[in-house]
């Protein structure tokens, strides 16, 4: 019988010859080409995702069983609706790794079909969180953050209240960079990579620096400046780094308390301790409310200050800066910058006056005058007075 519908009746015939009227129809088909090939929807070919019991999906034949199977073991198995879809998850998690799901039809004959192969790529192991992260102001109010993370993950820093700053994709040699306006600290960045992994969250520190710098008024004596480092941002405050300029006329004279200072003269750069972030100290209750008291982490630097040892006169008064830089986010720039002045005094090292001397050296009047760097004027004069002196006694 060829393949199709069919519709049979029986009859039969007595020894006399006389046929019966024909049995009741019975329709049936013949199959004899199996059912047709079953097809995976989704996932879709050469697609990636990090669940390791992705839902099967698909089309073929109603009533038709599917088994998937990936290298030879089958992870799910049902039947074709009515409408021509069917859908199965593996009961047994599918391995991280490169997998092809094949489908596999079989009728109620048990002719069977194998449709195309599906690869799919399974992960299921998140990156790792970014690094060598660092954030800077610029341009304008935005803030420009960049570092390094897994090839070809997706970077997404947010600020303190959740919302998205900016994204960037990271290259082929794991570097990022991307800018947007923060609202609030610390920022937190995380890589998600194509499976959907998402890395654990990178925290970017961000401080709120204020310096404020009294410098003596008067360096006739030496003096300290004492520059007090506040912090009173979200985040502690690493790598602060004071640097103050003094003005013509000051150095350093001697060791700074609080950090470690380098320079004498010019410029003196202190490395700082790091300064953890204003913490609430007590509440104090005022009438019905409650006022929270709170203290901000501070480092007070005290650099020793001093004329230079020249003996010159400095008649103009010099303007002193501090400037702090840290590795944490200062997310108000004007912080940075505190100028304080140093009233430099008109002879900011006192200097020997001219010494006058008088005798017989064959001159009405002699005087020894001037600087000659300082105390050489007065041993000069010293030794001019002792040779007059010693003529005195030979010439008695």
């Amino acid at each position: 019988m060829a393949d199709g519908p069919h519709t049979i009746t029986a009859t039969q015939t007595d020894a006399a010859g006389i046929t019966s009227p024909p049995s009741i129809p019975v329709t049936f088909t013949v199959d004899t080409s199996g059912p047709p090939a079953p097809a995976i929807t989704a996932p879709t070919n050469g697609s990636t995702t990090n669940d390791n019991t992705p839902t099967i999906t698909g089309t073929g034949r109603p009533s038709d069983t599917i088994a998937v199977s990936e290298n030879g073991s089958v992870v799910c198995t049902t039947s074709v609706t009515s409408g021509g879809t069917w859908s199965c998850v593996p009961a047994t998690p599918v391995p991280d790794g490169t997998r092809t799901l094949t489908p596999t039809a079989t009728d109620q004959f048990g002719s069977s079909a194998e449709g195309v192969p599906v690869t799919l790529i399974v992960d299921t192991v998140p990156p790792a969180p970014p690094t060598d992260v660092v954030a800077e102001l610029g341009p304008g109010t935005d803030v420009t953050i960049s570092g390094r993370a897994e090839p070809g993950a997706t970077v997404t820093v947010t600020d303190g209240g959740g919302a998205v700053v900016c994204t960037a994709q990271a290259a082929a040699d794991g570097t990022w960079s991307c800018s947007g306006p923060v609202g609030s600290g610390p920022l937190t960045a995380v890589a998600a990579d194509s499976a959907g992994n998402v890395s654990g969250p990178t925290l970017i520190p961000v401080a709120d620096l204020l310096v404020s710098v009294t410098l003596p008024s008067d360096l006739a004596t030496p003096g300290p400046a004492v520059a007090v480092i506040a912090n009173g941002g979200p985040s502690p405050a690493t790598g602060v780094v004071l640097t103050l300029e003094l003005p013509a006329g000051v150095e350093r004279t001697g060791d700074a308390t609080g950090a470690t200072c380098t320079g004498t003269t010019t410029v003196i750069t202190c490395d700082v301790p790091d300064i953890n972030p204003a913490v609430a100290l007590r509440s104090a209750r005022r009438g019905r409310g409650v006022a929270a008291v709170t203290v901000v982490g501070e480092v007070t630097v005290t650099v020793p200050l001093g004329p230079t040892a020249d003996c010159r006169a400095t008649a103009t008064p010099g303007a002193g800066t501090a400037r702090i830089s840290s590795s944490a986010l200062d997310l108000d720039p004007s912080n940075n910058v505190d100028a304080s002045t140093i009233e430099v005094p008109a002879n900011a090292r006192q200097c020997p006056p001219p010494l006058a001397v008088t005798g017989q050296t064959g001159l009405a009047r002699l005087v020894v005058a001037g600087y000659l760097g300082g105390s050489l004027a007065l041993i000069g004069a010293l030794v001019v007075v002792a040779a007059w002196l010693t003529r005195r006694r030979r010439a008695g």
